[in-house]
């Protein structure tokens, strides 16, 4: 735990907003980083709902802030440095953690210090987005408003912490663009942003 200087991180399953593979992606996730010294939170958030398919934040972002509130409240009890809490996220999961950086307000204490973002889905229009994550996020027919407050790539920022991407280039299901698209808008708005692209694994790295 010393080598990681009491550091933090929620962990956000995927599911396409429809499910949570909570045990591959997330206790498995939680165990490994458990071993590496990191405090870890496995997330079983609620899902979307439809009366904040229009307004409102979905019961998942609202899950993953007060998660990130809750680490820094008991940072004292459970040994956690306060200023080393972070989220990270796999496919739907890594928009939900991506969300939530973007999302979150650091006086109520709801600001992960770092965000990671695995094969994540990003985008919420395009012929790269994950139509099934956005329509169960924001339903069949989402305004154009709400279309951009969700699209990541949209919400760059300089105030935004540190972020970690990490995409395969043969993924299929959340391709690639989700990754790279995002990247370049936190490098533009000057977040401190690094993107790792590997050639195989498709989508979960299954294929490793």
């Amino acid at each position: 735990k010393a080598a990681h200087r009491n550091a933090a991180m929620v962990v956000c399953p995927g599911g396409g907003y429809a499910m949570e593979v909570i045990d591959r992606e997330g206790h498995a996730i939680a165990r490994y980083f458990a071993s590496q010294g990191l405090t870890m939170a496995v997330l079983k958030y609620r899902l979307p709902k439809a009366d904040t398919f229009e307004k409102g934040l979905p019961d998942s972002q609202q899950d993953a802030l007060e998660a990130i509130r809750m680490l820094r409240h008991h940072a004292s009890d459970w040994q956690i440095d306060p200023q080393r809490i972070g989220i990270i996220g796999f496919s739907a999961g890594g928009h939900l953690a991506g969300s939530t950086a973007m999302l979150s307000d650091a006086a109520d204490g709801s600001r992960p210090d770092f965000a990671v973002l695995m094969y994540a889905v990003t985008l919420m229009r395009g012929e790269s987005m994950h139509a099934g994550s956005r329509e169960r996020l924001l339903g069949p027919t989402p305004s154009e408003a709400r279309i951009a407050e969700f699209s990541l790539e949209k919400r760059a920022r300089p105030s935004l912490p540190p972020f970690f991407l990490c995409h395969a280039t043969n993924d299929k299901v959340v391709p690639l663009p989700n990754a790279e698209l995002l990247a370049a808008a936190l490098h533009q708005a000057n977040v401190p942003a690094e993107l790792l692209i590997v050639n195989s694994g498709g989508h979960g790295f299954q294929s490793c």
